[in-house]
């Protein structure tokens, strides 16, 4: 496949908790898989199924799943691309960072809009929201930065910003 076939296949199932299936050939693809899919596993840890939560999410859980794992690759990725080792390895991730960065806003613009939770619920979501704002500004400033810039679908739709005055730490006194 070679130096450019970037990102993975991977999946796991909601009735065997615990697998994870991933078809990857490169180590930064197997560490997004495995980012991705315990993304999906912490979920399903606290009762958020892709077709029904038990707790915390009152709309469709699927969106939230979708968004949740893939914001957690973006993580990943923002954390590499300082430590990439060479040209090649942060120009993969730059452009994992720019197929990723315009989803994931899609994303955050669509959960702003549509997402509904009970109240403990809006805790846990409130501060990934925080947190997911936080990572699509800083994914931003390195793709225009490193010349992949270009449409922040953030700046150029009618946003709606997250919660104000949640943070991930007010989680902890909950």
């Amino acid at each position: 496949m070679g130096p450019w076939a970037l990102g993975s296949s991977s999946h796991s199932y909601e009735e065997d908790f615990g697998s994870i299936h991933a078809t990857v050939d490169n180590a930064l693809g197997l560490a997004q898989a495995l980012i991705h899919e315990m993304s999906h596993q912490k979920l399903r840890a606290l009762g958020i199924f892709m077709n029904k939560a038990q707790r915390l999410i009152t709309s469709e859980p699927a969106p939230f799943h979708d968004q949740y794992s893939f914001m957690h690759v973006t993580a990943l990725d923002l954390h590499m691309l300082p430590q990439a080792e060479d040209e090649s390895e942060r120009q993969s991730i730059l452009m994992l960072l720019a197929r990723n960065v315009p989803r994931m806003q899609a994303g955050y613009q669509q959960l702003a809009h549509t997402l509904q939770t009970d109240q403990f619920g809006k805790l846990f979501t409130d501060a990934f929201m925080v947190w997911s704002l936080d990572i699509l500004n800083r994914g931003q400033s390195e793709l225009d930065a490193n010349g992949y810039g270009g449409f922040d679908v953030l700046k150029t739709s009618a946003h709606v910003p997250p919660p104000q005055g949640t943070c991930p730490s007010e989680l902890a006194g909950a």
